[in-house]
C-alpha cells in the first residue's frame, strides 16, 4: 500500500510539473509576443510621427498661374499737338483663380469702357517711355481689381501685361 501511495504522489507531481510546464510556456509565449508588439510599435511609431510632420507643409502651395486676354484689342484716339494719334494695346491678366475671370467676363462692358477712358487719356510722348508704360499696366491692374472689389469677395488679380502695344 505504501508503494501505491508513493506511486500516486508522483503521478501528482508529474501532473502538477507538466501544469507549471504548461504555465511557464504559456508566460514565455506571452511575454515573446508582447515584446514583438512593442519593438514593432517603437519602430512603426517613429515613422507615424515623422510623417505627421512631413504632413504639414511649412509653405502653403500656390496655385498655378492662369492668363486672361482681353479681346478685341484696346485702339484709342489721342490728340497731339492738333494731330490724331492711335495707341492699339493688347492687355492680358495674370491670376490664379478661375473664378476671378469670369466675374471680369460677366463685366466686360464696365471694365472695357474704364480701361478705354484710361488709355485715352494718356499723354502719348509719356506713354514713350518704360515708365509710363509701367504706370498705364498698373492703373489696369487697379481698373480691374476694384471691379473685382465691387462684384466678388477676395478674388485678385496679380498683373496685369502687354501682349502688344502699338502707337502711331
Amino acid at each position: 500500500m505504501a508503494a501505491t501511495e508513493a506511486a500516486g504522489n508522483q503521478n501528482e507531481n508529474a501532473g502538477g510539473s507538466k501544469k507549471k510546464l504548461i504555465i511557464i510556456i504559456a508566460i514565455i509565449v506571452l511575454v515573446s509576443v508582447g515584446a514583438s508588439i512593442g519593438v514593432t510599435m517603437f519602430f512603426l511609431g517613429g515613422d507615424h510621427q515623422e510623417a505627421a510632420v512631413e504632413a504639414v507643409p511649412a509653405v502653403p502651395v500656390r496655385k498655378p498661374a492662369i492668363y486672361y486676354e482681353f479681346s478685341p484689342a484696346f485702339i484709342v484716339a489721342i490728340n497731339v499737338g492738333g494731330k490724331q494719334r492711335y495707341m492699339q494695346i493688347h492687355l492680358s491678366v495674370m491670376g490664379r483663380d478661375q473664378a476671378a475671370f469670369d466675374v471680369i467676363e460677366q463685366h466686360m462692358p464696365l471694365v472695357r469702357n474704364k480701361l478705354i477712358t484710361l488709355y485715352g487719356s494718356q499723354d502719348f510722348r509719356r506713354m514713350q517711355t518704360p515708365e509710363g508704360k509701367a504706370f498705364v499696366l498698373e492703373e489696369s491692374r487697379r481698373i480691374i481689381m476694384e471691379v473685382l472689389d465691387q462684384e466678388s469677395d477676395g478674388m485678385e488679380i496679380e498683373r496685369a501685361l502687354f501682349s502688344n502695344f502699338v502707337m502711331q
